[in-house]
């Protein structure tokens, strides 16, 4: 997996440097995956078995729980021409990239519901349809 990663960081720099219209907006979009791609290399090194990946998975599904309720609950953020604005967190400024950050980390929560454990199950059942909520705000 992390020769996949590399190979991806690889793909991103080439294309961003050969294939730029405007290199320096490019370069941001690049800045951001090359972060992401870290984020998953470090997630996969720091992962040594399924104890230590299900509390990766239910540390990430509370952030998202949090921001779910902020958002649908509590109304943080405003709406400008239909989009949800305003609503900041690392990555995901505008309402298309919190809506990547959340499209991201739905699946997770998918396969919480379908645990043995009833705590995680209870959290995957709560987190999905609040995440699905924000997402289609």
């Amino acid at each position: 997996m992390r020769m996949v990663m590399i190979a991806m960081v690889v793909n991103y720099i080439l294309v961003t440097i050969a294939l730029a219209y405007h290199v320096e907006m490019s370069m941001a979009v690049l800045f951001l995956q090359l972060k992401f791609i870290i984020l998953v290399i470090l997630l996969d090194c720091a992962m040594q078995d399924e104890v230590n990946f299900r509390r990766i998975i239910i540390a990430v599904l509370c952030g998202l729980l949090f921001l779910a309720v902020e958002t649908n609950l509590l109304g943080a953020g405003k709406f400008v021409r239909g989009r949800l604005e305003g609503v900041g967190v690392p990555g995901g400024r505008s309402s298309n990239q919190l809506a990547n950050l959340l499209v991201t980390f739905l699946p997770l929560s998918g396969a919480l519901i379908f645990s043995k454990d009833k705590v995680a199950r209870t959290l995957g059942l709560i987190t999905s349809p609040l995440a699905l909520n924000t997402i289609l705000k």
